[in-house]
Parts: C-alpha cells; sequence; structure tokens
C-alpha cells in the first residue's frame, strides 16, 4: 500500500465502523433512541412536529419516541420566548426530507437518526486524518477508540432525539475536528478559517450553557489563525473572533426568560434550599422573604406554582439571579465545595438513568435502558467511586503535560497544547455550569457534552502516551490531544 493509502486506511476504517455500529442502533428494529422529558417541545413546533400519543405517560420519559405527526409550523405569540438552537435546523432538514421521502404525514426519527450520524461520521473522520503524521500505530489506536467510545450508546442513542444537547454534542465534536486539523496543518487558513468558526458558532447557539464557551473559542480560533494565515488575511481572522464573541454574547442574552427562570427556581427550591443546614437564613442572606422556604422541594411546572403568580415571582427574580447565585456560593466555600462534590457523582455516567431508549410498540416495559452497545457506558462507571480524585488527575494532568516543555515545543507543539489547555478549560465550564445553573437531580443530562470533552482528553492523552513509548515526539503526539 503507498504512503498515502496508509494514511488515508485509519479514516475509512474509522467511519465504515462507526457507521456499521451507528446504524446498527439507530435503524435496525428495536431502534434505539432517548425518551422525552419534556423537552421535544422547545424545537418540535418550530420544524412542524406534533405528538401522536394522545396520553402524557406515552408521550414523555417511558418510551423512545420514533414517529411524529408532521403538522403545520407553529409561529410563536412571543418572539422572545423563542428557543434558539441549532439543532432546529438540524431537524427542519430531517423534516424536509420525510416530507419529500416519506409518506407525508408521519415523520420517521431515523431521518433525524442519519443525519445527526453523518454529522458525528464527519467528525470522526477529520479527527483521524488530523493524527496522519503520527506513527501508524498511533493512528490506529486514536481510531480504535474514537470508535470504541463514541458508538457507545450513551452517545448513540440521543441521535434519534429532538434534544438539544445533540447539536451540542456533534458541532461540538465538529469544532474539535476542525482544530485537530488546524494544528496537523500549522495553523488555519482559508476554507479551514471559515469552517472552524462556523463550526464553533453552530456549537455556542446549541444550547444557552454552551455560550459561555465562545470567547474561549473565539482566542483559539484567531491562535490558529494568526499561526496559518496569510499576514494579509489576519485581519479577517480578526474579525471572524471578533464576531464569534459577539455572537456568544447575543446568544447568552437571547435564552427565554421563563427558561431561565425555570433554572432558577430549581437552583433555589430545589437545590439550594432543601441542602442548606438553615434554608431561612440563606434567603435572608440573598435579599429574600425567609417564608418561602415553604416552596422547597417544590417543582416550577404545576399551575399553581409561584412562578405562576406574575406578582410574586416578579418580585422573586428580581432580587435572585445567576449573579445572586454565585455570589452566594463564593461567601459560602464551604457549599460550593460540597455542590461541586456531589456533582462529581454523575461525572462519569454517560446514560439518563430514568429516560427509556425503547418505542412502546418494541414490547418493552416502560423506561427500558438497553444492555446493548454499552461497553464504554459501562467501564466509565468503575471510576465512579473516586469521581473527583480522576477528574482532577485529568483535567490538572493535562494541564501540567501542556505546560510541561512549551517553551521548546514547535509552533505546531505549542499550538497542540494551547489545544489541550483549552478543551481542560472547556470541560471545566462545562461541569461548573451544569452543577451550578440547575439542579444535580438532572445534571447527568446536561454534562453530555463534558463527558466527549473528557473522552476526547483520553482519547488524546492515549495517543501522546503511545506516541512517546515509539520515541515519537511529545510534541507531534500533542496534535492528537489537541482534538
Amino acid at each position: 500500500m503507498s504512503p498515502r493509502g496508509e494514511r488515508r486506511a485509519p479514516v475509512v476504517a474509522t467511519v465504515a465502523v462507526a457507521a456499521a455500529l451507528l446504524a446498527a442502533q439507530l435503524l435496525v428494529p428495536p431502534i434505539l433512541g432517548l425518551a422525552d422529558n419534556g423537552d421535544f417541545g422547545r424545537v418540535m413546533a418550530k420544524v412542524g412536529l406534533g405528538y401522536i400519543g394522545t396520553t402524557r405517560e406515552d408521550n414523555y420519559v417511558n418510551w423512545a419516541l420514533t414517529k411524529f405527526a408532521l403538522v403545520q409550523k407553529a409561529r410563536p405569540a412571543d418572539p422572545t420566548s423563542v428557543y434558539l438552537t441549532s439543532e432546529t435546523p438540524v431537524a427542519a432538514l430531517a423534516v424536509l426530507a420525510s416530507r419529500v421521502f416519506g409518506d407525508g404525514a408521519v415523520f420517521d426519527i431515523r431521518f433525524l437518526g442519519v443525519l445527526h450520524a453523518l454529522l458525528l461520521l464527519a467528525a470522526l473522520g477529520v479527527l483521524v486524518a488530523a493524527c496522519r503524521d503520527l506513527s501508524a500505530p498511533t493512528q490506529w489506536l486514536v481510531a480504535a477508540l474514537l470508535v470504541f467510545i463514541f458508538s457507545d450508546v450513551g452517545y448513540a442513542a440521543p441521535l434519534n432525539s429532538l434534544y438539544a444537547q445533540t447539536a451540542s454534542f456533534l458541532f461540538f465534536l465538529l469544532t474539535a475536528a476542525a482544530a485537530a486539523a488546524g494544528i496537523s496543518r500549522g495553523g488555519l487558513d482559508g476554507a479551514h478559517l471559515f469552517a472552524y468558526f462556523g463550526l464553533a458558532a453552530m456549537f455556542v447557539a446549541s444550547k444557552p450553557q454552551e455560550a459561555v464557551h465562545g470567547p474561549l473559542l473565539a482566542a483559539f480560533g484567531l491562535s490558529l489563525a494568526l499561526s496559518g494565515a496569510r499576514r494579509s488575511r489576519r485581519w479577517l481572522a480578526a474579525a471572524l473572533a471578533l464576531c464569534l464573541f459577539a455572537f456568544s454574547v447575543w446568544c447568552f442574552r437571547s435564552t427565554p426568560d421563563w427558561l431561565r427562570r425555570v433554572a432558577l427556581y430549581n437552583t433555589l427550591f430545589r437545590e439550594l434550599l432543601p441542602s442548606s443546614p438553615d434554608p431561612a437564613a440563606d434567603l435572608r442572606h440573598l435579599g429574600l422573604d425567609p417564608g418561602l422556604v415553604r416552596h422547597a422541594n417544590t417543582s416550577p411546572y404545576p399551575p399553581g406554582s409561584l412562578l405562576y403568580d406574575p406578582e410574586r415571582s416578579a418580585d422573586l427574580f428580581r432580587k435572585y439571579d445567576y449573579r445572586a447565585l454565585l455570589g452566594f456560593y463564593l461567601s459560602h466555600p464551604e457549599r460550593l465545595a460540597s455542590l461541586v462534590h456531589r456533582g462529581t457523582r454523575s461525572a462519569f455516567h454517560l446514560r439518563p438513568l430514568v429516560l427509556a431508549n425503547y418505542a412502546k410498540d418494541s414490547g418493552r416495559p416502560p423506561r427500558t435502558m438497553t444492555t446493548h452497545f454499552d461497553w464504554w457506558s459501562r467501564l466509565r462507571l468503575v471510576l465512579t467511586p473516586v469521581p473527583p480524585f480522576w477528574l482532577a488527575l485529568l483535567l490538572g494532568g493535562n494541564l501540567i503535560a501542556c505546560a510541561l516543555g512549551y517553551r521548546r515545543a514547535s509552533r505546531r507543539g505549542r499550538l497542540a497544547r494551547q489545544g489541550i489547555a483549552v478543551l481542560v478549560l472547556m470541560a471545566a465550564m462545562e461541569f461548573l455550569v451544569a452543577v451550578l445553573a440547575d439542579i444535580l437531580g438532572d445534571v447527568a443530562r446536561h454534562l453530555y457534552v463534558f463527558h466527549a470533552m473528557c473522552d476526547l482528553l483520553i482519547v488524546g492523552d492515549a495517543a501522546w502516551i503511545a506516541q512517546i513509548l515509539r520515541g515519537g515526539r511529545p510534541a507531534a503526539a500533542a496534535a492528537a490531544a489537541a482534538a
């Protein structure tokens, strides 16, 4: 085989094997998916989908939904209430394909599953291709690990769903792949420059919690561009970085007020107060009425909830916002440490524990989770007895490894170390936002992208170690870790 063919072989094998494993889960009956916890509605009306089931038990949690009614797109009465997510255009494209190639009355979730899978395969293929300068065994190791990890049902099942975090996961991986390709080339220029910033924009627009990554991705993209772009085009890279920064701020500020209030309600009444040794004192510290303690452990959704009382809820959220929440925890570091420690219990749980994988017509009982294709999910659980130690080792160890030898590294080596450091910082931010911004009872699902970030670090570390053991240059091996 020619050297060029040898470089392509791991890419072809990665895409082919991953495609077969994903198809077995997403397309072959009984197909696997992830049940709706109520979030599908944020996308469905905008793309012209409706529920077929007539009961709450049929539509939520108990079974994965594989069929939807094709309906007229709904226009929101209040444009400011629209939930913005890059999952919407992806789902709209799948619905269009269904209208063209389907029966015109029912939407099969597999149209969307195939589109999601193609995006995942593209990311995996580019990630492996970015390792072409590594030794052949290391390339094959990266290919095998990427397939082993990202074809696990924990990552695959949400591809047959309408969750916004599916877009978060896919556009994060695609952004990482574009960055890895840039590192491999020694920088970003031309079409690669637009690809990186475009994919990063789709990532930060996928969910409100991802908007916090915009400034860091903009800075890293600019660093890559300054290393690869011609001097005459560096102004373009600076403009794209500035646009990404501004876009991420706009995405964050565009979070619907109703969604922000629901999340804040949960942080106060379902997390902070129930775990408090003195709830009334905490309310006074926040400048709130101590009598609000009676709402502890209540849900924001029932009609009689405080959230549906306009006057009282307006007064509550005038005083209590994320700035007040963060200020409280910073003034009570022991409470913050306890919250983070409790949050780490979900740091290695790749799969949500209450959402079914099978449709009702599969004959499985409600809330049945599959035990197939869960190799990486199960292996991850081995680390759950001491999650803080493993997280500190993974994140802290990678930061230390990046700092060692940075000054002596080549240009590509420095870019690779920057990429690893950016990935570590993004994982840390993703974890803290998921833990602080809602209740820990639902944090496992919000950590979907955090899991992908950590798993990419693991793949990169394995490649780095393998390259060093073969006598290769650590700087070259770091290019894989930067993915």
